[in-house]
């Protein structure tokens, strides 16, 4: 077996850009995303420039400060369910990594009281 690939598609070899934006696990995940908060990004394929696209230009602070945490969340998600996968054998399921995107958006917000909170609980609960 080749280490060197994508322990989620196993098409093509694991590198930050692939397994954060490129992968299509991650495509699903991020389109998911997407479709949850009513964006259309196109998707860079470095992920410095792709975190970029997630502060919008004349938008307040908050809804930035929010969609930069949907972006950390996501990150983080598929690092960890990354390692799950690898280290437990876990099983690959975009559906789980979404919802956990969302948890962890909603928790972030609720713990700085963003006025955001509830607009996200909204759309975590639809």
């Amino acid at each position: 077996m080749d280490t060197t690939l994508c322990c989620f598609c196993k098409e093509k070899e694991e590198t930050t850009s692939h397994l954060f934006i490129e992968c299509r696990v991650a495509w699903l995940i991020w389109n998911l995303c997407y479709d949850w908060v009513g964006v259309k990004l196109a998707d860079p394929l470095e992920p410095a420039s792709h975190f970029l696209h997630f502060n919008l230009i004349d938008t307040p602070a908050t809804v930035n400060l929010a969609f930069g945490n949907i972006w950390i969340a996501f990150i983080s998600e598929i690092w960890n369910h990354r390692n799950k996968h690898i280290f437990k054998e876990g099983v690959i399921d975009h559906s789980e990594i979404f919802f956990l995107v969302q948890l962890k958006v909603y928790m972030v917000l609720g713990y700085f009281k963003s006025s955001f909170c509830l607009f996200f609980l909204f759309l975590l609960l639809s």
